[in-house]
């Protein structure tokens, strides 16, 4: 029985070789980054992908009143249309652009705000500013005067 749970604890690398733990994380420890990695791509993909089965595309495009994504292929409507030519976008836009009307601009410029003239700067001197180096002298002839 000693051999085979001294065998468990290397083979998880629980043996106490050079630190507490060590072994754990040179051993099996080690590995559990990976294993996160991995589970996080698959759920993301598994999450992400066309709801038709067995389908490995990513589901981009909503079906419209459903809570389902489908790729292009399997989409009731675009899987119907042939897929969008630099030629076909440039006549759509042409079109778009035609019927569209420009709306008129209306610039509102705010009224000028009132000059106000600066005030004289007062005569009377700036107080001189209280650091950590001031000396009690100082602080005490500043309390006189």
């Amino acid at each position: 029985m000693h051999a085979v749970t001294h065998f468990i604890f290397w083979l998880l690398g629980s043996r106490d070789e050079t630190g507490a733990w060590y072994g754990f994380w040179s051993g099996v420890g080690g590995s559990i980054p990976d294993v996160l990695i991995l589970t996080a791509i698959i759920g993301w993909w598994v999450h992400n992908n066309c709801h038709r089965h067995r389908c490995w595309r990513v589901g981009r495009h909503p079906v419209e009143g459903t809570g389902i994504r489908t790729c292009r292929r399997h989409h009731p409507v675009l899987g119907a249309h042939p897929k969008l030519t630099a030629e076909h976008i440039l006549h759509l836009h042409r079109e778009a652009t035609e019927r569209a009307q420009p709306a008129p601009v209306v610039v509102q410029v705010p009224a000028a705000a009132p000059v106000v003239p600066m005030s004289e700067p007062s005569a009377e001197p700036l107080p001189e500013p209280v650091t950590p180096r001031t000396t009690r002298a100082k602080t005490a002839a500043r309390k006189k005067a």
